[in-house]
């Protein structure tokens, strides 16, 4: 800290000796040396408190040598009962914080180390500051983390929702698709035996036509007609009745499939859009490489043509080559020589 810092501490401010005064916040060796009589003169002239306990261990010259060996021990100790009258301690010499350091209070100190310990708590000070801050940021990133895990297991629950449905509905759709075949099976069958039905009643007519005159045999053919007929409308009525059965299931199968497709919508658009960015990304690699391409091709003619012309040889004709054709230029012209 230099000299013309000012603390935020209001207590702090008038510890700081300005630099016009006979004491400064400068470490100079002749206030090492001084003779001790001079500094207990000047310690009663003006008495002084110091901001902490020393933090050096080691004693000036002109100090005095019964100070505590460190900040530990003078922390857990205290003052030395038997150096306490020469120190002149105050009352309430020192006091233990969780906030702050310990003040002790007493005379005679060097004006250096109260200046280096004074600069050390308001260097404290200013960490304590910048912890609480960190600790807040802390605090919000955590608070923000929490409300991101909460959202992504919401969306992880309403995704499993959403996968169980489509698995339940893909299993009634081959169902009914089942007992769709199965009714179409039926169909088909009865539409066969009314096809036999049909063509045995187109016979009987034709024999009844035939045996008009003889009257058993019409009397017979008359029954057997009139079996036919009433298995024929039988076989209509149920006929009709699975045409019915299979509307009611074309309408639930389409349904069924109208309902598959919206539940496949988002992840076909999840492949659409990944498909467009695979696609841009491969156009924007094939235009770099035809870039790199008339890059490089420009860069080997002009450096052909620059080793040519450098070059300390006379000039080389393909005339001098017999068989050999010059290249041919970017606009299809032979150029000689280069």
């Amino acid at each position: 800290m230099a000299t013309n810092d000012v603390p935020r501490d209001p207590r702090l401010r008038s510890r700081i000796v300005s630099p016009g005064s006979k004491r400064t916040l400068s470490n100079d060796s002749h206030r090492d040396t001084e003779a001790g009589a001079e500094m207990e003169v000047e310690s009663r002239e003006k008495p002084y408190l110091l901001a902490g306990p020393i933090l050096n261990s080691q004693p000036s010259s002109g100090g005095s040598t019964d100070r505590p060996a460190s900040l530990a021990r003078f922390i857990s100790e205290g003052p030395d009962p038997a150096t306490q009258s020469d120190r002149q301690l105050t009352d309430a010499s020192y006091s233990h914080s969780s906030t702050a350091l310990p003040v002790p209070t007493w005379r005679n100190v060097p004006q250096n180390i109260e200046n280096k310990y004074t600069e050390l708590l308001f260097e404290f000070q200013n960490l304590q500051v910048d912890y609480q801050k960190v600790t807040s940021e802390n605090v919000k990133l955590a608070s923000e983390r929490a409300s991101e895990a909460k959202k992504h297991a919401e969306l992880h629950d309403k995704f499993k929702i959403m996968t169980n449905s489509h698995a339940t509905m893909t299993h009634s759709h081959s169902k009914r698709v089942t007992e769709k075949n199965d009714l179409m099976a039926v169909k088909s069958q009865l539409l066969q035996e009314i096809a036999v039905h049909k063509r045995e009643l187109a016979d009987a007519k034709k024999k009844l036509a035939v045996m008009t005159d003889q009257s058993d045999r019409v009397n017979t053919s008359e029954i057997k007609i009139a079996h036919l007929e009433v298995r024929v409308t039988e076989l209509e009525t149920k006929n009709f009745q699975l045409e019915t059965d299979n509307g009611g299931l074309r309408m639930r199968n389409t349904r069924l499939v109208h309902e598959k497709e919206q539940l496949l919508a988002p992840m076909r658009a999840i492949d659409q859009g990944t498909e467009v960015k695979r696609e841009g990304e491969r156009r924007e690699d094939r235009r770099r490489e035809k870039l790199k391409s008339e890059s490089d091709r420009n860069y080997r003619h002009k450096r052909h043509r620059n080793s040519e012309h450098r070059s300390s040889s006379p000039r080389r004709t393909y005339d001098t080559f017999p068989g050999r054709q010059p290249p041919k230029g970017p606009r299809g012209d032979r150029y000689i020589g280069i």
